[in-house]
């Protein structure tokens, strides 16, 4: 986005901006995050008892694209199918905080459609919030811009979740709620592939912004308070089981 403005001249620009940025994202997953996933399945393969028995993957904004596309570059690699074989010895979890794709981007046949299906040991955490106006507001808009969805609205997974069919490969979605009293035993005790956190309490909740000091942005809102201690709980919760 070029100007917190919503008058500004040059906002006329933004979804050109969006659509660099998006495309940017993608590129970088296609080639240095698939190279990095190469690299681990190669170290995995090459040790007699792997010691890496967790691959914690955590992405925010478009950085979750970064992550989403290198996963789905392994699925269509047809030159070494042992590396998602070795990655697929490993629990990889992925958590996807304020991801700025689209809903139904993970639903079978869509741009990370595979994920589910060839990765049999992930576990996925999106974080969504109201409060998120990049995703909730500016998003859509910027994705209304583009040709290809003119006419079809389009919402991001950070703001309300995977759609049913994207969440269906992974046994369903699982919702829970992130306010200032959370515990990580809520999440630490689940054992679903697909949960789904708001933690739209929390960027609600005014003691707890104080406390980090953490104030909306003018344009974006709350996109970017991912750095409060009880979304660490929320990570911790679901990465360890503790």
């Amino acid at each position: 986005m070029l100007s917190a403005d919503p008058g500004a001249f040059f906002n006329n620009f933004q979804a050109t901006s969006f659509y660099t940025m998006e495309k940017r994202a993608d590129a970088v997953g296609e080639h240095a995050g698939y190279f990095l996933l190469k690299t681990i399945a190669a170290a995995v393969s090459a040790a007699v008892q792997p010691r890496l028995a967790r691959l914690h993957l955590i992405g925010h904004s478009f950085g979750c694209k970064v992550l989403a596309n290198a996963l789905q570059t392994m699925t269509e690699d047809k030159r070494d199918k042992n590396d998602l074989a070795a990655l697929n010895q490993l629990a990889v979890n992925l958590i996807l905080l304020q991801a700025a794709f689209d809903e139904d981007h993970i639903e079978k046949g869509d741009q990370y459609g595979d994920i589910a299906a060839k990765f049999e040991n992930i576990r996925v955490l999106a974080t969504t919030s109201k409060e998120d106006r990049a995703l909730s507001k500016w998003y859509p808009s910027a994705q209304s811009a583009k040709i290809v969805t003119l006419l079809d609205e389009r919402e991001a997974m950070g703001a309300v979740g995977p759609t049913v069919k994207a969440a269906k490969p992974f046994g369903g979605r699982k919702d829970i709620r992130v306010d200032p009293n959370f515990q990580r035993s809520t999440v630490a005790i689940l054992k679903d592939r697909f949960v789904v956190a708001d933690i739209t309490p929390l960027h609600q909740d005014q003691p707890t912004l104080d406390a980090a000091k953490a104030k909306p942005d003018e344009f974006s809102g709350h996109h970017s308070t991912i750095f409060l201690p009880k979304i660490y709980d929320l990570m911790a919760g679901f990465l360890f089981g503790v």
